[in-house]
């Protein structure tokens, strides 16, 4: 492809332009052929047929400002060059400069079309070659793709390539080109990857690896002589290819296959693998994906451990270790001995190279992904970077998967190294048989389904505790109690050397060396996948890795460490997603661990939890019970006396309220929320002295009933409750305003069991049911009510109804004359502990107080008198007399006359009638404080905390007689 580029120099150019004559100079920058009219400048592409169609269309630039002789001139050159595109320039030359451009300032609209059109006329070409380049690489694979189909054939039916004929030939005697098909197709990639389209060109070397069988490159391989060990003997030029090809280095690496002296690329067929996987990795980069880098690597590394083994098995084929016939006899014994430890070595050499490259990705990727770092958890995210959380997850889980490769061949190396001590140790034996001693992997046996200790009848923890007491060690073979089997697993030293020391990194060698450091760094892998797992959201994952890693250091006999991973796993992702079996196991194997450990009090709660109603359905009756008789030494030891055990799920318990007699069961209720709680109290009212009944249901899910010292209940005033509360704390015996007991012994039968409280209170005030405590020998197990899932129950106990009562005499007084009031207070059932009488007169009345001698009776009248009134008990009358004064009450009369000889107070009564004689009253006010009639024998117990008394007003009154009719004065004022 190529573009034609017009610049007229005459005065026929493009309006406008400047004439610099038929001998102008060329333009700066460009160069080309002299034309009649201007100079005509070439840029080639690609040659190739194709295009004519787009180069005879109109160029997109302004042609219509040009002279007839620069169109006709344009014509000619698309008519003969139909594989290029024609641009005219005709403001190249403005302003009289040559090849000087205007300033960007003075650009012409005419001269911004024409500079476009170039442009575009430019990158179309480039496109255009681009894809004429494509389609002739694709014709050339399909042509060389005719004559692969044979070759695969012959390939994969086990036969070496090499043959001619048969399979080989397309019919005419061509035959197919493996090494120009690579070539081809990676030159196609880098065509893409030019161009900047990664994503194509990786899409290449996948449909390369597609295009033959998973082990053609491996097969290959073999037919060049390599053998088991994958052919090294190329020596110091296969280690070059080798590098090369795992640097991706592609001009060094088609170089040597260009060289290759076998169109089938056997000299360096088994390093194309890792040199396709290198330039896809390279691609990946450039398209800013780190997680398909992993997931690339991931499936590579698959691939070439068992392209690896598949090599050892072929180079140790046949029926003898050295792949022949394997004559009989006991002469051969050493000789197959021998064959089969090379065997093994070469096996262990594959698992090794895979081992090693997990480990090497993964820390490559540290690089990328630094917050998937175990001790990097607190560090920010990529997030900020470019990467998202999803991206992150996604790369956990590559290399949690990784890592889980990782340690399969870990265990798989272990076997390995126990297989060739097996073989020393029988050579040391002279033993003369085939047959190899029997050779356990401490990690397959440590994570079997039936663990050793499991395998041992369940000591009682009494016992244990009673060994350690005199002196005893637990845990004597590695503190899992296994016994002879333990000692069988991790007998025998160092183990033999399975690895060279040039083809495996230092740390690998060192965890081969023996049981413990191979242990070690089996804790190491699965800790780093269970960290990864968990990142990537498989918490399932993570939860089985922690539970062969606990198995693992509880086969150590590193007890603290196994509870400490046992302790967070138990009750993680099986408990929240109700895996119960998986849930129940891990439960157990924690309680196997801390029962041979001093830590009584984790144990303690361990036992509890493993009798929670959910796991009731896969708990083996046996192990229940087993687990009971320790929990009842476990609460007789002294130990657990001193916590504040919570609400455990082995006993739960219901609390509700009954109504005493009378039919008061449904009584009224309040609602009340706690914001400090965020939850609602429901307060059931009641009064003072009203007998309450308060049911404590406990629902026992132990398999045999247990003996309780004491059930208790903490009730709290609510003021006191929220104090509690607010500070962060539980309620204590010291917060309780009541504590109601149950007397001992209590038997908590299996199942349903009801228990019955009873209370008068005595207080005024706002209660909560607050605590249920459950006194267990030398443990105390509380339910507060805050953190149960049940309604929390209150109680609203307002002042009993008062039974006192008061009468006044006489019914009504008669005015201007003095009389005797007479008050009688009964006190009904109530205990009256104090009070006072008040007799309040209106206008016209006065009284004077009780028992008052006649001669200063005339000083002592007044509007008001107070009398204290005497405690007393129920049934108590009380006799108050005192007399009441009363003004006349007259008719005003206008003019005086006899009834003027009143005294001034009189008359001031009548004038305050307003003529009218109104009605005046006395008011008796009694106001007392008491208490409830059953205050009394409540207290003689000594439970019920000192109250303050209650109080009421009882109040009556008496008026003055008033003549029928009302307001009328009338006659009889004086006479």
């Amino acid at each position: 492809r190529y573009v034609i580029v017009y610049v007229p120099v005459g005065p026929g150019g493009t309006s406008g332009s400047h004439s610099s004559g038929a001998g102008g100079g060329t333009p700066g920058g460009f160069g080309g052929f002299r034309g009649k009219k201007g100079v005509v400048v070439t840029g080639e592409g690609d040659g190739g047929a194709g295009g004519a169609d787009d180069a005879a269309a109109p160029p997109p630039g302004p042609v219509a400002h040009t002279s007839r002789e620069v169109k006709e001139l344009y014509a000619k050159f698309a008519k003969d060059f139909p594989n290029g595109r024609t641009v005219i320039l005709g403001t190249l030359l403005d302003n009289g400069k040559g090849a000087a451009l205007s300033p960007r300032s003075s650009v012409s609209p005419l001269q911004n079309q024409e500079w476009k059109a170039f442009l575009h006329n430019l990158g179309g070409c480039v496109v255009d070659g681009f894809l004429d380049r494509v389609r002739r690489y694709d014709e050339e694979l399909r042509r060389l793709d005719s004559h692969r189909a044979a070759f695969v054939r012959k390939l994969s039916g086990g036969a070496s390539p090499d043959g001619g004929g048969d399979g080989q030939s397309n019919g005419t005697g061509e035959r197919f080109d493996l090494g120009n098909f690579f070539l081809v197709k990676e030159s196609l990639a880098f065509t893409y990857e030019q161009v900047q389209m990664p994503s194509e060109a990786r899409m290449q070397y996948g449909e390369l690896s597609a295009f033959l069988p998973e082990d053609a490159w491996r097969r290959l391989a073999a037919g060049s002589g390599g053998g088991g060990g994958g052919g090294d003997g190329g020596g110091a030029d296969d280690d070059e290819v080798r590098d090369l090809a795992a640097a991706g280095d592609s001009s060094g690496f088609r170089r040597r296959v260009r060289k290759s002296s076998d169109r089938n690329l056997r000299d360096v067929s088994r390093h194309v693998p890792p040199y396709m996987h290198a330039r896809e990795v390279r691609l990946l980069f450039r398209m800013g994906d780190p997680v398909g880098v992993l997931s690339s690597s991931r499936g590579y590394l698959d691939r070439g451990h068992r392209d690896r083994l598949l090599d050892v098995s072929s180079g140790f084929g046949g029926d003898g270790p050295d792949g022949g016939e394997g004559e009989e006899g006991e002469e051969d014994a050493v000789s197959r001995r021998s064959g089969l430890r090379r065997r093994l070595e070469a096996e262990a050499e594959a698992e090794a190279w895979a081992l090693r490259s997990c480990w090497d990705v993964r820390t490559s990727a540290s690089g990328y992904f630094p917050s998937l770092d175990r001790d990097a958890v607190d560090r920010p995210s990529r997030a900020s970077a470019g990467a998202d959380a999803a991206e992150e997850r996604e790369a956990a889980r590559c290399l949690a998967e990784l890592l889980e490769f990782a340690i399969l061949r870990l265990m798989r190396l272990g076997d390995l190294a126990l297989l060739i001590k097996a073989l020393e140790d029988e050579g040391e034996g002279a033993s003369g048989t085939d047959e190899l001693p029997k050779a356990v992997n401490p990690i397959r046996r440590a994570t079997s389904e039936r663990p050793a200790d499991t395998l041992r009848p369940w000591e009682p923890w009494r016992e244990l505790r009673g060994k350690d007491e005199r002196g005893g060690k637990r845990g004597d073979n590695g503190g899992g109690g296994d016994g002879g089997a333990d000692g069988e697993g991790r007998s025998g030293g160092n183990w033999p050397a399975v690895l060279s020391p040039s083809s495996a990194p230092s740390w690998l060698l060192s965890a081969l060396a023996g049981p413990s450091p191979y242990e070690s760094l089996y804790l190491e892998l699965a800790e780093a996948a269970a960290h990864l797992n968990r990142r990537a959201g498989r918490h399932r994952l993570a939860s089985r890795l922690e539970d062969h890693r606990a198995e693992v250091l509880m086969a150590r006999g590193d007890h603290a460490a196994a509870c400490r991973v046992l302790s967070s796993n138990a009750f993680g992702a099986c408990a929240r997603d109700q895996w119960t079996r998986a849930h129940y196991w891990r439960i157990f194997r924690l309680a196997c661990c801390q029962r041979r450990g001093d830590d009584v009090l984790a144990y303690l709660e361990t036992l509890t939890q493993s009798f929670d109603p959910k796991l009731r359905g896969v708990a083996p009756g046996r192990t229940a019970g087993l687990f009971q008789r320790d929990l009842e030494a476990l609460v007789a030891d002294s130990a657990v006396a001193d916590p504040r055990w919570g609400a455990f799920p082995f006993l739960e318990t219901e609390l509700s309220i009954d109504g005493g007699g009378g039919g008061v069961g449904r009584r009224d209720r309040t609602s009340q929320p706690l914001p400090f709680l965020r939850r609602k109290l429901t307060k059931h009212v009641c009064s003072v002295g009203e007998r309450l009944e308060f049911t404590l249901r406990i629902n026992s899910h132990l398999p045999r009933p247990i003996s309780v010292n004491g059930v208790r209940l903490y009730l709290v005033t609510l003021e006191r409750y929220e104090r509690v509360y607010r500070r962060d704390s539980v309620v204590a015996e010291d917060d309780a305003f009541r504590i109601l007991n149950l007397d001992a012994p209590i038997e908590i039968q299996p199942g349903e069991n009801e228990f019955r409280f009873g209370w008068r209170p005595m207080t005024v005030a706002s209660y909560v049911l607050a605590t249920v405590e459950i006194q267990w020998k030398e443990a105390g197990f509380f339910y507060d009510s805050a953190l149960l899932r049940r309604p929390m129950i209150g109680l609203d106990v307002r002042p009993s109804e008062p039974t006192q009562t008061i009468e006044l005499n006489p019914l009504f007084l008669i005015p201007g004359h003095v009389q005797n009031v007479r008050l009688v207070f009964h006190s009904g059932s109530d205990i009256i502990t104090e009070g006072v009488v008040r007799l309040v007169c209106s206008d016209g009345l006065q009284v004077v107080p009780p028992n008052t001698d006649a001669a200063g009776l005339d000083g002592a009248w007044g509007d008001e008198c107070v009398i204290p009134l005497e405690a007393c008990g129920p049934g108590k009358k009380i006799v108050i007399t005192t007399l009441v004064k009363s003004s006349t009450v007259r008719q005003p009369d206008g003019g005086g006359g006899e009834a003027g000889g009143d005294d001034d107070d009189d008359a001031a009564a009548a004038s305050g009638d307003g003529g009218g004689g109104g009605v005046q009253t006395m008011e008796a006010r009694v106001e007392t404080r008491y208490r409830q009639e059953s205050y009394t024998s409540v207290m003689e117990e000594g439970e019920e905390p000192e109250s303050e008394p209650m109080s009421t007003i009882l109040e009556a009154m008496v008026t003055t007689l008033d003549r029928p009719g009302g307001g009328g004065g009338g006659g009889g004022g004086g006479g």
